[in-house]
């Protein structure tokens, strides 16, 4: 290694924004960069000599990733996974973190590097939105309504909830193409379906609202009322994919047609 790209090396662990920690092969902490202080609460000095299990919220946790060499694959250079931390101030996270081999000094050989990075937040956020999918999922099926999106320059699209029953789809998500939302439209509707998707590429802040007559899987006729709004845009600004729901309305219609 030439004196360089030592130098580069610790410019790059000193100012790196990930939390670094390197370990011997005996799991004792042998430095960290500024970013793994600020994040675990201890100064530098604090850690050097520590055994790395103290920064981790599950002592059992930490015992059977260090048994496994911090999940690096046989023959493989590094490993990721996801732990548990804890800072001085009892303070617990989640931290995404990959761990890689690296010579370490004195007897013990080869030791660790890790890599970490606080993804408490994310995690939580992605929990949220999973459950909100869920409750989506659960009020699309009691309201007899489906969602959908359709990209304007492919005409790919997919579909959910009540609607892939209705065009005899068994999975839970589908995908569909404008093409076949025309096919199983009413031959005296089927252009007023197609110039309603046609608009929002010319009109992209209109909404779409249009009621159409379908065919469904068994044959039976029904009245979809489709309603949605352009969710992505071009670059150039142009409409590129709509999204809403669809909801059969034909009780309505036959009460508003009585």
């Amino acid at each position: 290694m030439t004196t360089r790209s030592a130098d580069m090396q610790r410019a790059l662990f000193a100012s790196s924004p990930l939390a670094i920690l390197v370990l011997d092969a005996g799991g004792a902490i042998t430095s960290v960069n500024t970013a793994a202080a600020e994040l675990l609460g201890y100064d530098q000095a604090d850690l050097a000599g520590k055994r790395a299990q103290i920064v981790f919220a599950d002592a059992r946790a930490y015992d059977q990733l260090e048994d496994e060499r911090f999940n690096i694959p046989n023959g493989l250079s590094e490993g990721r996974f996801t732990a548990r931390y804890r800072t001085r101030n009892s303070r617990v996270f989640d931290g995404e973190t990959v761990a890689a081999r690296a010579a370490g000094s004195g007897a013990y050989g080869t030791g660790i590097i890790l890599f970490i990075r606080d993804v408490t937040a994310e995690l939580s956020l992605k929990a949220k939105l999973e459950a909100s999918d869920i409750q989506l999922r659960a009020a699309l099926a009691s309201a007899n309504e489906g969602a959908f999106s359709l990209n304007l320059v492919t005409r790919l699209g997919s579909t959910r909830g009540f609607i892939n029953e209705f065009l005899g789809i068994s999975s839970a998500d589908a995908t569909i193409s404008l093409e076949r939302w025309l096919e199983i439209t009413d031959e005296d509707h089927r252009q007023k379906l197609a110039d309603a998707f046609e608009t929002l590429r010319t009109h992209p802040t209109r909404p779409l609202d249009i009621v159409f007559r379908a065919r469904r899987a068994d044959e039976a006729w029904r009245w979809l009322h489709m309603r949605g709004k352009v969710t992505e845009f071009t670059r150039a600004g142009y409409a590129l994919r709509v999204a809403g729901v669809v909801s059969d309305n034909t009780d309505r219609k036959a009460l508003e047609d009585k």
